[in-house]
């Protein structure tokens, strides 16, 4: 399949899932199957291709791929401000939730937990 990436309408990067990946699609699933369940909807970041380069808030990014379609998304500003960079993120239900796959009320709990010290 051949997957591109647009920057507000201009092709910035492009090239082959079966050709261009260290790691084939099929050995990525295979292998983050051994370590948790895989849900619909799970999305799975497999990297970057050459020719990367920053976005801006205002940005419009889309990824193509062919026989399944295109991923539509605006680049927004973040509406608070990031730590400095090599600084331990701040453990949250949702972190936990989201990064970890952890079941949200679980998340809620150790995230607390963690908080208290305990």
């Amino acid at each position: 399949l051949t997957l591109r990436t647009l920057v507000n309408g201009e092709v910035v990067q492009e090239g082959n899932t079966g050709e261009d990946l260290l790691f084939s699609f099929a050995y990525q699933v295979a292998d983050l199957s051994r370590l948790i369940t895989l849900e619909p909807g799970d999305v799975i970041m497999t990297g970057t291709p050459a020719n990367s380069r920053p976005v801006e808030p205002g940005d419009v990014v889309e990824v193509q791929c062919d026989e399944i379609g295109t991923l539509r998304n605006p680049i927004v500003e973040l509406d608070r401000d990031l730590q400095p960079v090599g600084e331990q993120p701040q453990v949250t239900g949702n972190t936990l939730h989201v990064a970890l796959c952890v079941p949200e009320d679980e998340a809620e709990v150790v995230a607390a937990a963690e908080a208290a010290g305990s």
